[in-house]
């Protein structure tokens, strides 16, 4: 009777310690998204959220750590960029986004629906209206141009409502077909960045050894 009570309290040791075993919570998107660079990032985020929600049950006092997502892209697919934009958007475990070269396209949103935003001065943000691609007949091209409208719209409504960037300063560069990029320290002063890195050379001992 002892040996079992013995046992039955040795595996549920090793199960708060399994439970309590912390997760990977850093991943990097580093290529154009598309479903396949995307995939294990959303996967990893709904598990987290899911692992996050049964440790609240056991423990009051749990804090959710959150879910760091390095960013250096140059855009690529908007539907595939809103699986991932949506995601984040209803992570209850808090997604902290960086970007330390570049988050362009579809990248900025992606960057800018992060619950907390990092970026280094030397970052590279660029917003664009979207690319329509080639058509082989005018109806197609007529249809796609429409639901390019619609999804430019759902774009900028999120980034209006992210950010101090207004609805006029993305309509100036659309109106003229031009790209917008912006440094780091520009992005910050607009509510793209809330925190803007700081070097840390100075803390380093300069002599040559």
């Amino acid at each position: 009777m002892t040996d079992k009570k013995s046992e039955n309290e040795k595996d549920n040791t090793v199960e708060k310690s399994t439970n309590n075993k912390d997760i990977e919570r850093t991943f990097l998107l580093n290529d154009n998204v598309s479903n396949n660079t995307i995939k294990d990032i959303l996967i990893n985020i709904i598990k987290i959220n899911k692992h996050d929600e049964e440790e609240e049950k056991r423990d009051n006092n749990y804090i959710r750590k959150p879910i760091n997502i390095i960013i250096s892209t140059f855009g690529g697919n908007i539907y595939d960029g809103f699986d991932l934009v949506s995601v984040i958007d209803t992570s209850t475990t808090p997604v902290h986004t960086h970007c330390y070269g570049k988050a362009m396209s579809m990248g900025f949103l992606i960057f800018a629906i992060g619950h907390k935003r990092f970026a280094h001065p030397l970052a590279t943000f660029m917003y664009h209206n979207g690319s329509q691609g080639i058509h082989s007949d005018y109806k197609e091209l007529e249809y796609t141009v429409e639901q390019g409208k619609k999804m430019v719209s759902v774009i900028d409504k999120y980034i209006t409502e992210l950010t101090n960037i207004t609805q006029e300063q993305l309509d100036y560069y659309k109106d003229r077909r031009q790209d917008w990029y912006m440094f780091a320290d520009e992005a910050y002063n607009l509510g793209l960045v809330d925190v803007l890195l700081e070097t840390k050379r100075n803390k380093y001992n300069k002599e040559v050894i």
